[in-house]
């Protein structure tokens, strides 16, 4: 499949806020959908390495009834794949379409999950706010400074820092309809969290994005864009949690520029492009 079934999706993002043994039982079945599928609620049960009633809690705080339920939107999500035929690979080649499927799957999950309003809640506050803060650290950074790169180009009036103290800074500045804008894939990023608890009690409003929706960036946030990636809370650096933050990046700055309806965006793209554009060679 390149795509992850939007069960899967929902159980990855959710289980960060849940027990350590419902955290079990959500690795367990995000890593065999197929067995929850066709396997009895004990046999489900043994393989998570708990007992049956913790699989019907664990279903019922999704927001089924019980296993059936689960099983049924898996089922249906799942069908062309559990009916396909993969050829046989050599190990380099099933590696490197498994390389490639894993970014496709990225994108698909990233913007399947992007909700409609909340994409267009964060653009009317980045195109009215006094002051925006960007925020996000270690691979997160990346796509922090390139939302920060984005923003300035356009003419908004926005501030990034790789250095904690100076995003402190930045932060202590905002005021009530300011936007801090922060990355953490995890969400449980200290140091991101800091910032948006700080950006809060002055009434700023944040803009959360993370894999992780229900982690305590999450709760911060006034709105949270979700990325989708393979990397787990166990996971550091993978590429796939870039390629989705980038993406948001991205479909962030085209939503912006597409509502631009004053024209003023393309005026202040031009004027940065004529600085940082090289003097024409007076000999041509």
């Amino acid at each position: 499949m390149d795509y992850t079934p939007k069960a899967i999706l929902n159980i990855k993002s959710r289980s960060s806020g849940m027990s350590p043994k419902m955290q079990l039982i959500a690795k367990c079945v995000c890593r065999h959908p197929e067995f929850i599928v066709n396997r009895k609620v004990r046999e489900i049960a043994r393989l998570c390495k708990c007992d049956n009633a913790q699989i019907v809690r664990f279903c019922q705080r999704l927001g089924y009834d019980g296993i059936n339920g689960l099983r049924a939107e898996l089922t249906r999500e799942m069908m062309p794949a559990l009916f396909s035929e993969n050829a046989s690979m050599a190990p380099f080649d099933e590696m490197k379409r498994n390389f490639a499927a894993d970014y496709v799957r990225t994108v698909n999950d990233t913007l399947n999950m992007l909700g409609k309003e909340a994409v267009k809640e964060t653009t009317l506050l980045i195109r009215s706010t006094r002051r925006i803060v960007v925020a996000g650290y270690g691979s997160s950074g990346l796509a922090a400074q390139e939302m920060h790169i984005k923003l300035v180009r356009m003419g908004f009036p926005a501030f990034c820092a790789v250095d904690p103290a100076f995003a402190q800074l930045n932060c202590a500045l905002l005021e009530s309809g300011d936007v801090l804008l922060a990355f953490s894939v995890s969400g449980k990023s200290r140091l991101i969290c800091e910032l948006a608890e700080k950006a809060k009690l002055q009434h700023a409003r944040v803009i959360a994005v993370t894999n992780h929706p229900d982690s305590p960036l999450g709760k911060f946030g006034d709105i949270v864009l979700q990325s989708c990636s393979s990397q787990d809370t166990t996971q550091v650096g993978a590429m796939s949690a870039s390629v989705a933050q980038k993406l948001i990046v991205h479909f962030l700055a085209l939503t912006v520029a597409v509502s631009d309806e004053s024209g003023i965006i393309e005026v202040n793209t031009d004027r940065v492009h004529q600085v940082l554009r090289p003097a024409d060679d007076p000999e041509k």
